[in-house]
């Protein structure tokens, strides 16, 4: 390697007209090198042209004499090629510069100035212009600063054709190796002599060509070419920093000088060592660092890291002669620092990037040397100018005292208008009795009498007065009111009936008018009065409820049940009385009564499902009473699409449950719909839970449509049937399965107590879709393992259910044939309103199993349905009466 005699720039952050705009085509920023060498003529061979690529660096005091630097194994490689050749070979080294995708100027190289074999790269000094226009090259940047990795860069691309251009490809640092391509971390005093580069791979041709910085628009790299390595191809290049191991005083000469004859004074020393104490850095360099040779100093120490780069330590002096900074440099340039555990370290020292010499902060009074405008102190002149005077005692009596507060807030205005409203509601409640008092008057004795008619004397208290005064009814105060609400009144069943039945005949002409009895008179003062529960008679019920749950939960576990007399008291607005005329089973039922169900409580009532019709409204109106409606079995779920909004609830049988199991029911209206035209009551009992629970099974988890097939409840079976699907079905009962293939239109079925029962369905299955789309099961277990291969990739299997195993397998094979296995609870109110219009509109019936139980007193037959599995469909029980089944 030859020393170069000259400095380079230390340009990390260059300005905009020195920096390479990335985003705009490559003109002239990167040069063509191409080395050309002639055999003798007698060898007969053709000549050899290797190409590369270089840029120009400015060198030197100015841009007159720039170098070239390009890579050196180019130049190698052909020289090799050539080894069979005479020695005297002629050769020559074309520089050629593009602008716009065509060549502007040839140079040739003059010489080889110096060159680095082990960093591949190389130095050439051109000519003056061969051809072309003559123009000067353009010197780029070069910022010896390596970028850390991640950082973006530009990657000179040479153009495939004569007739393309070159361009930019961009990618980003991936990370720095050492010379024997262990990695290296920059910062630090590792030899960084390889960067790969991420997403930038070099074309042939450019080795040689910048790599930019996109940050800067400075070269922080030079090309080599492309490596290949598990997992990806990278590009590969020489880090910038390498340029300036051929110059003489590395760093030493600044591009931007305003004054030639000024030199710089300040340096940093970098790379020392992160936990090196101040004092033991300035006895290091006690030597050129005094009192007498330096003006101002400042030491910066490091960090050590655990997990993350140290940071080193750094020191600014500033000299106060040149040449006592050239001594410092070429005495300490390089120094060796060693610590205890062996790390080496050596110093290197630069001009500083900011020459000033650092001033402590002085925070400056913005109004220092203004005070003769200042209007305080003005004014403070006029006051010692005037003639002083006798206080006026009086005036600053009233001055210091408080102002009057406002009489009126927000809040008293508001509680003034609420007097108002409550003096007009006496009055015209006053106006009511007056007018109460003078009908019976006239009623009683043909002449009125009200409170504003002159008294009369004391004297004149006739037989016939005292008759007329003990016929007035007395006004009840609010206390004798409260305490009737709390009387039990004894009216007929339906106490509804007889509050519309009043009601109309108030509306009607005075004279007509029936005489009300005293409390319902009461409830319509009080409903005038806003008082919003309805008062009714006590309704006396008969409600399943569930004994005692002392014993141990478990399969041979069965608590007991009773019927016991309850009743339903006051009724909100937003309330009704339901007369029940059936009520549904669910499996839920069953595992109550065995302690497999969580939040049981003894003394609930139990069930979920029920259908009746509403004989009392909460709101004084007939728009619910005598139709027909059945309840919604859960509460807290109301639109929500993949929860519920509230904590959610099922009916029956455990904490803040009651369930439906009883003569009678007070419901939320929002809970009740109304039944189907073409269902009875008990069709309509054995729909709700069931219904909401296969809909969303069905129609959401599985999102079955027109040709899929698959499905075990039968609730699930007739949606998907009505729906068009080609639905399959499995059972342990051959009856069940014969019944729900010609009766409710299966398309087959196989007994799932047959070990081989997949291969049985597959055989079932059409020849033009021998696989199914989606699988609705409620046993959990090994249903995944059984379907694996019926089921085509990306099918759903919802399950909605545990019955057999309360687990289900799921294996890495599920996986990768991207099964989605869906789980599925019950269903929100509107889903319920859903499946409901879906029934009316393709008029399905609910299968009911056969016989119906009569009475609530029979319920325990429905369990033991259940315990054994013998039903066909859901039990139910009549309450009302006779089954229309």
């Amino acid at each position: 390697m030859k020393e170069l005699q000259m400095g380079l720039s230390y340009e990390s952050t260059p300005d905009n007209d020195r920096a390479v705009n990335t985003k705009q085509t490559p003109s002239n920023e990167v040069l063509l090198i191409a080395h050309i060498a002639r055999p003798s003529p007698h060898l007969r061979l053709a000549d050899r042209i290797s190409i590369c690529a270089g840029f120009a660096v400015a060198a030197g005091e100015n841009d007159e004499s720039p170098l070239v630097v390009s890579c050196t194994h180019t130049l190698n490689s052909m020289k090799s090629a050539l080894s069979d050749t005479s020695t005297d070979t002629p050769s020559a080294t074309l520089i050629l510069t593009y602008d716009n995708g065509s060549i502007t100027d040839i140079r040739s190289a003059e010489s080889l100035e110096s060159c680095l074999p082990l960093n591949d790269i190389v130095f050439y000094k051109p000519s003056a212009t061969l051809f072309g226009k003559g123009q000067n090259l353009r010197t780029l940047p070069v910022n010896p600063y390596p970028p850390p990795p991640r950082a973006p860069v530009a990657v000179w691309l040479p153009p495939n054709t004569t007739m393309d251009a070159p361009e930019w490809t961009f990618g980003s640092i991936d990370r720095y190796t050492t010379p024997n391509a262990k990695l290296a971390q920059i910062g630090t005093y590792d030899h960084l002599a390889n960067v790969e580069i991420n997403d930038a791979i070099p074309r042939l041709g450019a080795s040689g060509s910048p790599i930019i910085e996109i940050e800067s628009g400075a070269v922080c790299a030079i090309v080599k070419g492309a490596i290949s390595t598990y997992p990806k191809s990278r590009g590969w290049a020489t880090p910038a920093e390498r340029v300036w191991e051929c110059f003489d005083l590395p760093g030493l000469k600044f591009r931007y000088n305003n004054n030639a004859n000024e030199h710089k004074l300040r340096v940093v020393v970098r790379k020392l060592p992160a936990n090196l104490p101040e004092e033991i850095f300035y006895s290091a360099v006690q030597t050129w660092v005094n009192s007498d040779t330096v003006s101002q100093s400042y030491y910066s120490k490091g960090k050590l890291r655990a997990a993350k780069e140290n940071i080193a330590s750094r020191a600014y002096i500033t000299f106060k002669e040149y040449a006592q900074l050239l001594s410092f440099h070429a005495g300490f340039d390089g120094h060796l620092f060693k610590d205890k555990q062996g790390r080496e370290s050596r110093a290197s020292i630069e001009f500083a990037p900011y020459q000033r010499t650092p001033q402590p902060k002085q925070k400056q009074d913005q109004r220092q040397g203004t005070i003769e405008e200042d209007p305080d102190f003005k004014s403070f002149l006029e006051l010692l100018e005037t003639t002083p005077t006798k206080p006026d005692f009086e005036a600053n009596l009233m001055a210091s005292r408080a102002v009057d507060k406002p009489k009126q807030t927000p809040l008293l205005a508001h509680l003034a208008i609420r007097r108002e409203k409550q003096k007009a509601k006496r009055e015209k409640a006053r106006a009511k009795s007056q007018r109460k008092a003078k009908e019976k008057s006239i009623a009683n004795n043909g002449t009125p009498s009200t409170p504003d008619a002159p008294s009369e004397p004391s004297g004149s208290n006739t037989p016939k007065d005292k008759q007329k005064n003990a016929n007035q009814r007395p006004k009840k105060t609010r206390g004798e009111k409260r305490a009737a609400k709390k009387m039990v009144v004894q009216l007929p069943l339906y106490p509804q009936a007889r509050l519309v039945q009043l009601s109309i005949h108030r509306e009607t002409h005075q004279k007509d008018r029936v005489e009300e009895p005293d409390h319902v008179e009461d409830h319509r003062e009080d409903q005038e009065e806003g008082v919003e529960t309805i008062i009714m008679p006590n309704i006396t019920t008969k409600n399943l409820v569930l004994g005692s749950t002392a014993a141990k939960p478990g399969l041979e576990t069965w608590y007991g049940t009773h019927l016991e007399e309850r009743t339903i008291g006051d009724l909100k607005p937003n309330e009704v009385v339901l007369k029940v005329n059936a009520v549904g089973f669910n499996h839920r039922d069953k595992w109550i009564r065995q302690g497999l169900y969580p939040g049981i409580k003894e003394g609930v009532t139990m069930g979920s499902d029920a259908a009746g019709v509403i004989i009392a409204d909460g709101d004084d109106k007939d728009t619910f009473v005598g139709k027909r409606y059945f309840v919604n079995p859960s509460r807290g779920w109301i639109e929500n699409k993949k929860h519920s909004e509230e904590p959610f609830i099922i009916l029956g049988g455990c904490d803040n449950a009651e369930g439906v199991f009883a003569t009678a029911v007070k419901v939320d209206k929002k809970y009740i719909l109304p039944t189907p035209e073409h269902l009875t009551d008990e069709q309509a009992a054995a729909w709700p839970l069931a219904a909401v629970t296969a809909w969303r099974a069905t129609f959401v988890k599985a999102q079955v449509e027109k040709g899929i097939g698959g499905g075990v409840a039968l609730q699930a079976l007739q949606f998907a049937v009505a729906k068009g699907a080609n639905v399959y079905v499995t059972s342990g009962n051959s009856e069940k399965l014969q019944r729900a293939i010609k009766q409710f239109g299966a398309a087959g079925g196989v007994n799932y107590k047959d070990a081989d029962w997949p291969e049985q369905l597959k055989k079932q299955l059409p020849s033009d879709h021998v696989y199914l789309d989606a699988v609705i099961d409620s046993s959990g277990g090994d249903i995944v393992t059984k379907v694996n291969n019926l089921l085509q990739p990306g099918s759903p299997i919802a399950i909605y259910g545990m019955t057999s195993v309360p687990k289900t397998q799921f294996t890495m094979g599920d996986v990768i044939k991207n099964f989605e296995l869906k789980g599925s609870t019950m269903g929100s109110l509107k889903e319920l309103q859903e499946a409901t219009a879906f029934i009316s509109q393709h008029k399905l019936i609910p299968v009911v199993d056969q016989p119906v139980i009569q009475g609530l007193e029979n319920a325990e037959e429905g369990f033991q349905r259940l315990v054994k599995s013998s039903q066909m469909g859901s039990v139910v029980i009549s309450v009302g009466g006779e089954s229309k089944l």
